[in-house]
């Protein structure tokens, strides 16, 4: 979810130089993929899920490799690629890759190589209704137990898998306004895109141009640009869409709750009131109630 442009792809190449420098040469190779990955996003390709750019050649690399050191590196590529297909709807790349990762462990010591990857197996397996099931459940029961910890990053994954499982407007407006709590620009831009393709099958179809007009303002703003060039091939009427409209689509959800509490704080008249406020770490939330008074 950081923010894509030549800034964080600068950075990664300094990572990866630091890499070689001190004999890490599978630490810079990941670095590198996630350079394309990141590359992929943000400029215009015919095959955007495939790893073949100047920063990152998957065929070159992994055939220079033996084959244990190709195994992993072709797990953490499968996670960047299948993450590529989730977003720009490619079925196929996402039933390959799926057919690749479920054949690995889904436990892994590094939680941030973990996390993207069992998150868009399971979106993906949801998606394409992936022939083993049990490929999306077991993405599922991971987030669900994170949430249940009080995982905030967990939280909106769970809820999103949820709503591609069995979609609904309720569920697709619970993630989005789980997206927004957690600040998962990327992932709001995702729910908000699959929101309004379940609306167009609903045949709400004004609604869904505004579903989907958020999104690409999510994406543009994320620095996904290619994606955002290919929903504005795929739907003209972007080309007219405003983006105070679009980006205020969603401001009365329930994650606006808090500064909704805010104004019927200041306008009352009672001496002293409670309100909720929220303390974060990294990863877990916890609850703590204050007394403000007017």
């Amino acid at each position: 979810g950081f923010p894509l442009g030549p800034l964080l792809e600068s950075k990664l190449q300094i990572v990866e130089e630091y890499g070689y420098r001190y004999d890490k040469g599978s630490f810079a190779v990941l670095f590198k993929m996630l350079r394309q990955f990141a590359i992929n996003l943000r400029k215009r390709s015919d095959n955007p899920t495939e790893f073949n750019g100047d920063a990152y050649n998957e065929e070159d690399t992994l055939n220079g490799m033996n084959e244990q050191k190709s195994k992993m590196m072709l797990r953490d590529s499968g996670a960047y690629r299948i993450q590529l297909a989730f977003i720009f709807g490619d079925r196929e790349c996402m039933t390959s890759m799926l057919d690749i990762l479920s054949t690995y462990p889904y436990t892994f010591h590094d939680v941030t190589r973990l996390h993207p990857r069992l998150c868009f197996m399971g979106l993906s397996a949801f998606a394409v209704k992936y022939k083993n099931k049990e490929v999306g459940e077991k993405c599922l029961e991971y987030f669900q137990k994170l949430t249940k910890a009080g995982s905030l990053n967990a939280k909106p994954v769970y809820l999103f898998m949820l709503a591609m499982k069995k979609p609904s407007k309720s569920a697709f407006e619970s993630a989005i306004d789980a997206t927004k709590e957690a600040s998962t620009l990327h992932l709001e831009a995702m729910v908000k895109e699959h929101y309004g393709l379940y609306l167009q099958q609903q045949n709400e179809d004004k609604l869904a141009n505004d579903c989907l007009a958020s999104s690409y303002f999510s994406y543009y703003d994320w620095g996904a640009h290619s994606k955002a060039l290919r929903m504005t091939q795929q739907y003209h009427f972007l080309a007219k869409t405003s983006r105070i409209k679009a980006k205020s689509l969603f401001s009365a959800s329930g994650c606006t709750e808090t500064s909704s509490q805010s104004q019927s704080v200041e306008k009352s008249s009672v001496s002293s009131t409670r309100r909720v406020s929220y303390v974060y770490n990294s990863t877990f939330r916890s609850k703590k109630e204050v007394k403000e008074k007017s």
